[in-house]
């Protein structure tokens, strides 16, 4: 955490890892908040875990001959899975509600400390709930500090992430696509549209792979278009034939336009924004089953 000038912190030590842990520190009152924070995040972490293990089962971890593990779960049923994902998503909420409360008391009693535009950017910032007291944090350490770096990364990847709110027109951009065409996203006005971003070599984004296949199969004979962009080179001939769809690829990575556009250096990937026929975002950063629930309001499947 970016510390003012003249703070001073006392770093305690851990001696063995534990979930949620937290390293405490002591001095000023920064320091205080950091901590109060680190309480708040771990109460959270452990809610969302709990729920995770009543709704879906324990979890168990395989171990491989690398040393390294996958974490298992027992497949659930379907409406176990859509009761877990709609309540994950709202802890998730109230946890970004509740940090938001501790951090505008914060910004009330130490109005130039950094803490509040730097957990804004690292915790709430995906939340459009939040967008009025983001502002008020960035400009607010704008004028007090002009060249304080966290706040003009605030500042940032705010506006881009307004951009890409539901009822925006999508960016427009032009990509080459796999024939060394270019694939442009105004050609699909007039259709539905699920956008996505990957990066085709991490191995988590592989695991996303089957579901965006099943919405294939339940959507594509709809009308539904899939246009996949590959953040940085194309990916291999397996990941192109894993997502069926139009392929293109920002070959500049993160560096280029399209992925300041759309936010990607704040939002996860695999990111995914559905647009609608005339060009304005329905919704955007949804998964799995959401996802399709949310397509399912555009595109009946009955």
């Amino acid at each position: 955490m970016p510390l003012a000038n003249g703070d001073t912190v006392e770093v305690g030590r851990v001696e063995r890892y534990q979930p949620h842990s937290y390293v405490p520190l002591r001095g000023t009152p920064a320091a205080a908040a950091w901590m109060e924070y680190q309480r708040l995040q771990a109460r959270h972490q452990a809610n969302v875990q709990r729920r995770h293990e009543q709704l879906l089962g324990p979890a168990e971890t395989v171990s491989y001959s690398s040393g390294y593990g996958e974490t298992v779960y027992r497949r659930p049923s379907d409406e176990r899975l859509a009761t877990w994902l709609i309540e994950r998503e709202q802890l998730h909420t109230a946890w970004r509600r509740q940090l938001a409360a501790h951090l505008q008391r914060r910004r009330q009693e130490q109005p130039r400390e950094y803490l509040g535009p730097y957990l804004a950017l690292r915790e709430l910032i995906i939340d459009p709930g939040q967008y009025a007291f983001l502002l008020e944090i960035s400009q607010q350490l704008r004028r007090q500090q002009p060249e304080a770096r966290v706040s003009r990364e605030l500042l940032r990847r705010l506006r881009a992430v307004q951009q890409t709110v539901p009822g925006k027109q999508a960016p427009n951009f032009s990509l080459p696509d796999t024939n060394g065409r270019d694939l442009r996203l105004a050609d699909f006005r007039g259709r539905y549209v699920l956008l996505s971003f990957w990066d085709p070599a991490d191995p988590y984004n592989a695991s996303q792979w089957a579901g965006l296949r099943g919405l294939h199969q339940h959507f594509a004979s709809r009308g539904l278009r899939f246009v996949h962009v590959s953040v940085g080179e194309f990916g291999s001939s397996a990941y192109r034939a894993a997502l069926p769809g139009h392929h293109a690829a920002m070959l500049a990575g993160q560096r280029s336009p399209v992925a300041g556009a759309y936010g990607l250096g704040t939002f996860p990937l695999p990111h995914t924004v559905l647009i609608g026929p005339d060009g304005r975002i329905l919704a955007r950063g949804l998964q799995g089953w959401v996802l399709g629930q949310k397509i399912a309001e555009y595109i009946p499947l009955d």
